[in-house]
């Protein structure tokens, strides 16, 4: 049986995954130059990690709906 400490845990690795996503700053870096090869890839590992942890979420939330007889 999941909980809602579950569901927090979720949404704060959501939130820490979104602050890094964040603090890559490619807004930021292609003001000034082009972004290169490395900052490509940097911010595909935080978009990708990103996704995983808004599934996770997704799939908490889901979990302790179908537990409290939701749709």
């Amino acid at each position: 049986m999941h909980d809602s400490g579950s569901l927090l845990d979720a949404f704060a690795e959501v939130r820490r995954t979104w602050d890094d996503l964040v603090n890559v700053q490619p807004d930021i870096v292609a003001g000034s130059v082009p972004l290169s090869d490395a900052d490509l890839s940097v911010l595909s590992e935080r978009i990708g990690a990103h996704v995983v942890a808004a599934v996770a979420l997704e799939d908490a939330v889901e979990i302790l709906r179908a537990e409290k007889g939701g749709a």
